[in-house]
Formats: structure tokens, C-alpha cells, sequence
């Protein structure tokens, strides 16, 4: 981004100076000079038998034009890329400093690469194959945490990179599926169950509350399990 900052700077004080050249042309008492401002082919031709300030200054302007768009074209791809979740930034960290694995190999000013203030610079290389609604985000998170406090760690791994390390990967496919599961699961249930009850309810009033009530969880539910827009949850509420 300071390079953006720095190239449109500089950009600016080019315009200016190129204004200011124009404007010396204009008023020059030299007929070639003052006819640079309305005929470029003049102003190029006078490059090549005289002095030109002005093509001098637009060559350097269309270098700088092309130096930028090339950083503006990777700035715009680089805001296609995801940020690394801080579960992968605290993973990385535990990595480094763990003596079976990075074993704290940084140790000079490379170090401080990872540390808070360098957050909002990182970028992940890899595609995740997980969605990131809030559920499977909460499924890969604090459940799988008490999954592996419970269960997970005493079972064995024998593909482990760092065979003795106290820590388990989980295939993220797995946790996709059983996202997905739920999701499917509970995309079925909610209108059967509220057909349902509606059903054994005969008091209007309190069938219309249930009613308020079964969209009310439906509309949660896909801003929970999904990852649809606020928009797409009205069309669909609505529906």
C-alpha cells in the first residue's frame, strides 16, 4: 500500500510539473515552443533536433503510469486472497517454538514476522476446503477443541509428521461432511416439526406465535449453517 501511496505521489508531482511546462510553452516567445502545446507531433519531432521538455516529461510519466498499474493490478490481487484464521496463526506460532518441530529457528529480527502487529498482512496460499459460516467455524473451533480434550487425543496417528508431538491434524473433508450432515439434517426437520406441532395446536393466536417463531429459527438458522447474504435470508424468509 506505500508503494501505491508513493508511485501516485509521484505521479501527482509529475502532472504538476508537466502543467507547469505547458504553461511556460504557452507564453514562450519562441513560435516552436509555444506551438508545443497544440502539436505533439512537433513536440516529439523537436526531441530528436532540439530539446523537449515536455515529451522528456511524458516518457517518464507513461514509465510511471506502467509501474503503478502493475502494483495496483497486484494490490487488487492480492484482495482476493483470505486472511489466515487465528487458530492457524496460533498453530504456526506453537510450531515454531516447539523443540520437535521449528524448534525456535527464528531467533533474529525474522522472529517478530508472526507477532500481532503483522497480522493484517498475511495471507493464506492455499485454498481451505472448509465454508466459513459461523456453525462450521464453531465446529472446527471450540468443538473440535472439546472433542480432542474428551476423545480425540487418545486416539493414535500413525501418519503424524512429528511422530511424539502432543498435537492431532483432523481432515478438514471430515469436518466438511459432518457440517454439511447437520446442516441437511436440520434443513429437513425444521418444516416437518413445525408442520407438526402446528398441527395439535388449534388456538389461532397461539398457532400464529408458533408460526412467528418456526421463521424466526429458520431465518437464524441460515445465517448460521449457511453462508447466504442478508439479502438471500430475506428473500428466502420471505418465500
Amino acid at each position: 500500500m506505500l508503494n501505491l501511496l508513493r508511485l501516485q505521489a509521484e505521479l501527482h508531482d509529475m502532472e504538476h510539473q508537466l502543467k507547469e511546462i505547458r504553461a511556460e510553452d504557452a507564453h514562450s516567445n519562441d513560435p516552436i515552443r509555444a506551438s508545443h502545446i497544440t502539436d505533439f507531433r512537433l513536440i516529439r519531432d523537436w526531441k530528436e533536433t532540439g530539446d523537449s521538455l515536455q515529451y522528456d516529461l511524458l516518457v517518464k510519466i507513461g514509465e510511471k503510469l506502467t509501474e503503478y498499474n502493475a502494483a495496483l493490478s497486484q494490490a487488487l490481487d492480492l484482495r482476493g486472497t483470505k486472511p489466515p484464521t487465528s487458530r492457524e496463526i496460533g498453530f504456526l506460532r506453537n510450531w515454531l517454538l516447539r523443540p520437535l518441530m521449528g524448534n525456535d529457528f527464528l531467533n533474529d529480527i525474522e522472529h517478530s514476522i508472526w507477532e500481532v502487529p503483522n497480522i493484517p498482512d498475511l495471507v493464506t496460499l492455499f485454498s481451505r476446503e472448509l465454508e466459513k459460516d459461523v456453525f462450521t467455524t464453531f465446529l472446527e473451533g471450540g468443538l473440535l477443541d472439546l472433542y480432542h480434550r474428551i476423545w480425540g487425543h487418545r486416539r493414535k496417528q500413525s501418519d503424524s509428521l512429528y511422530p511424539g508431538a502432543s498435537f492431532r491434524s483432523y481432515d478438514e473433508r471430515r469436518i466438511m461432511t459432518i457440517s454439511n450432515s447437520v446442516g441437511a439434517i436440520l434443513s429437513s426437520l425444521l418444516p416437518t416439526i413445525a408442520t407438526l406441532v402446528l398441527y395439535f395446536v388449534n388456538n389461532m393466536l397461539i398457532r400464529i406465535g408458533l408460526i412467528i417463531l418456526f421463521t424466526a429459527i429458520f431465518s437464524l438458522s441460515l445465517a448460521l449453517f449457511t453462508e447466504a447474504k442478508k439479502v438471500e435470508i430475506f428473500s428466502a424468509t420471505a418465500a
